[in-house]
């Protein structure tokens, strides 16, 4: 680089003044004085001095900015104040905002000269995901919630990617968080216009594992496990960090090496391999319903991890239940029967990953909290006998998850030692089930267990958002 543009580029003043100084012979370059303004400077190897104090030169600089209202993510614009012109005695004339929020969104914003790193944070293929807080004008429900997680029609030409919506609040107006791989114009609020909501006010909180503002305890606790930078940075304020402090931005789909030294695999089912549980809500609801009993808000962590029988059994001690528990089960099985044979799909990449297991060799198994009967309708649904070396029920050991009987059990039919097997789940109880079992886990991301997200990836190995992160 020119010696006057590196100068200048170090904050050691304008052109001219720069040119003054190579004039008064104060700049040196290994040593050497240098006068001429275009000799050229190798920065990573040259030793280059200022009135003899060491020229630190920085190639690339990295600013988080709380952007407020009003200012525009560009780098120049004749109308508004952009995000660039925020950033104050900045002296590379190169840097831009990463990717972009509209002029009324606010909340984290990275600004760099960074290209590949840029690249790195916006491309689709990179799945880094962006959370935004919002304000929602009127209740958001489970309709919503499943609609984003099943990827919304925006219009003719766009359709988003499978989405993860989190309810703070619900009401005349909601807060909620939501969880997208992509970064569109207006991606989140077309979103909700897609289901007939409008987002009243919306807030970027997070890229990657990256944080940045808490709202409540519930966003708080959404976001432990993950790397907290610039809390307290006020609206229209900034930071400048280091590289370094983007390290693992994509961890939760860096997942290269999740499988070194495994020799055998085991899945959970409903929520990790199928998508199931939005299911189990409804069955809950109508059969307590039956009874003359409103579903509890709490049952779904109490029950979570219990085996069928386990299950059966909480259900006629809670809520005084007269039938017997085999009668409880065959109902269960009844109303479940149906919906698991016409309308519950794999996850997204299961077909894929279980092909690729098979074929380096790596034993798998199925180790689930659900019955028999159940197990046996989505195995003959997607002829997944083949796939499996061993299939377990939590009612053929003595305890269920978050005991961790069920995964040995299944590590002991396929031959490996539990050290040797990593496990995936989706819910906390599982998780804390394989842990226990001194195997290696990683954590699957289902709508359904974001009550639990932040434990989850808390005590998890790994965290995929789907089985096609590690294809």
């Amino acid at each position: 680089m020119r010696l006057d543009k590196l100068l200048c580029e170090c904050g050691y003043g304008t052109r001219s003044e720069v040119k003054k100084k190579l004039k008064d012979r104060t700049v040196t370059v290994n040593d050497k004085i240098i006068t001429d303004g275009a000799f050229k400077a190798d920065f990573e190897n040259d030793i280059i001095k200022v009135n003899n104090k060491i020229v630190q030169y920085e190639e690339y600089v990295y600013y988080v900015l709380n952007k407020p209202q009003g200012v525009v993510s560009a780098t120049r614009d004749n109308l508004h104040k952009t995000v660039v012109d925020l950033i104050e005695n900045e002296t590379h004339d190169d840097i831009f905002p990463v990717g972009r929020l509209d002029i009324d969104t606010e909340g984290l914003l990275i600004i760099t000269n960074d290209g590949q790193f840029s690249h790195k944070l916006m491309s689709p293929k990179k799945k880094v995901d962006k959370v935004y807080y919002a304000i929602v004008d009127g209740m958001v429900t489970d309709k919503e919630i499943e609609a984003f997680s099943k990827g919304l029609d925006i219009d003719e030409e766009f359709k988003a990617l499978p989405a993860s919506l989190t309810v703070i609040e619900s009401g005349d107006t909601s807060r909620v968080l939501v969880k997208i791989h992509e970064g569109k114009f207006h991606q989140v609020k077309r979103m909700f216009q897609a289901v007939g909501m409008k987002v009243l006010y919306l807030e970027r909180v997070s890229i990657g594992n990256l944080k940045f503002v808490y709202h409540s305890e519930e966003t708080k606790d959404l976001y432990m496990g993950t790397k907290m930078i610039a809390s307290n940075i006020k609206s229209g304020d900034y930071v400048k960090l280091k590289k370094s402090d983007f390290d693992n931005i994509d961890k939760e789909i860096d997942n290269k090496g999740i499988l070194d030294g495994i020799e055998g695999v085991i899945f959970d089912l409903d929520g990790t391999l199928i998508d199931s549980m939005w299911m189990w809500k409804e069955i809950d609801r109508e059969y307590l319903g039956g009874y003359g009993i409103e579903l509890p808000e709490d049952l779904q962590s109490c029950i979570e991890g219990k085996s069928f029988s386990e299950t059966a059994v909480y259900f006629k001690e809670r809520f005084n239940i007269p039938e017997s528990l085999d009668d409880i089960k065959d109902y269960w099985n009844e109303m479940a029967f149906n919906k698991y044979k016409n309308e519950v799909p794999l996850k997204n990449g299961v077909m894929e990953f279980l092909t690729f297991l098979k074929e380096k060799g790596i034993k798998t198994g199925i180790a689930t909290s659900n019955s028999k009967e159940l197990v046996s309708v989505i195995m003959d649904k997607y002829n997944l006998s083949s796939c499996f070396d061993s299939v377990r029920t939590a009612c053929e050991v003595e305890k269920g998850k978050p005991f961790p009987d069920i995964y040995l059990k299944v590590a002991e039919d396929i031959g490996v030692n539990p050290a040797k097997c990593l496990v995936f789940e989706d819910v906390l109880q599982g998780v804390k089930a394989g842990i226990a079992a001194g195997m290696r886990v990683c954590a699957v991301s289902d709508i359904h267990s974001q009550y639990d997200l932040a434990a989850i990836k808390r005590e998890a190995h790994s965290f995929i958002n789907d089985f096609k992160d590690l294809l």
